[in-house]
């Protein structure tokens, strides 16, 4: 199957949140810990990059920067927050950084709880300023063992893609 190239691009970017792609209410298997890590990594021609990242943790959430050094002295940076609600029903994770060629690009997700599933509302700026969001509302009927995932999303060229998706879940035939 070929992927439209602005799906792809849309998807690209959505990329960009990666850890948002499950219902992220700040919730994860493991407890998220401070620390700090250096990484040099040379590739086959012999180029380096080097990074440095570090990220602290609160009781409500946590910050993670990331900078790069390229092989011919061109930098990026990169930082990814998230915070929950003081009520815990949402978390809000959002992303900035500046790529090594210059460009910037950003991009926030909220995710809440909902009493049925959850929703979230994503928006992604890519280098040239362009924006696409993505909205998402899961919906959990019990009573009828279904899940509903309805998504609608906006390309950079602000195009619009939706899809409704039914599942059926623990117990229904």
């Amino acid at each position: 199957m070929k992927i439209p190239f602005v799906a792809l691009s849309v998807l690209l970017s959505f990329s960009a949140l990666s850890g948002l792609a499950v219902a992220d209410t700040g919730n994860h298997v493991g407890k998220r810990h401070d620390f700090s890590r250096d990484v040099t990594r040379t590739n086959g021609a012999g180029k380096t990059i080097t990074s440095h990242t570090e990220q602290v943790v609160s009781d409500t959430g946590f910050v993670r920067t990331t900078d790069k050094t390229g092989p011919n002295g061109q930098t990026a940076h990169r930082e990814v927050a998230g915070t929950r609600s003081t009520d815990g029903k949402s978390f809000t994770k959002t992303v900035e950084g500046t790529r090594l060629n210059g460009k910037t690009y950003s991009g926030s997700a909220t995710t809440t709880r909902t009493e049925d599933g959850y929703e979230r509302h994503s928006t992604a700026t890519n280098g040239a300023g362009k924006t696409a969001t993505r909205d998402v509302v899961v919906d959990v009927d019990k009573a009828n063992h279904t899940l509903t995932k309805e998504r609608t999303s906006v390309g950079f060229n602000g195009k619009t893609h939706s899809s409704t998706v039914v599942k059926t879940i623990g117990g229904g035939q």
